[in-house]
């Protein structure tokens, strides 16, 4: 699995987590996680709180991850 979708598993649960949570479970640089979420906030699955440094799933990526499993 990359990077990416590790994030993306673990945003899964709709909740904001910050960036440092999300590089504690995934045991990933801070760099790297800030990177992966500006790419997918970008591609707008991701709802960024640049402020906090927090990050969550978009509700649209969410609905669509439910219908592929």
């Amino acid at each position: 699995m990359s990077a990416i979708d590790d994030v993306i598993e673990l945003l899964e649960d709709g909740k904001w987590r910050t960036f440092e949570d999300i590089a504690n479970n995934l045991q990933m640089e801070q760099q790297k996680v800030q990177q992966i979420v500006r790419f997918l906030e970008d591609l707008t699955l991701l709802k960024l709180d640049k402020k906090r440094k927090k990050a969550s799933i978009d509700l649209d990526l969410k609905e669509l991850m439910a219908l592929e499993h």
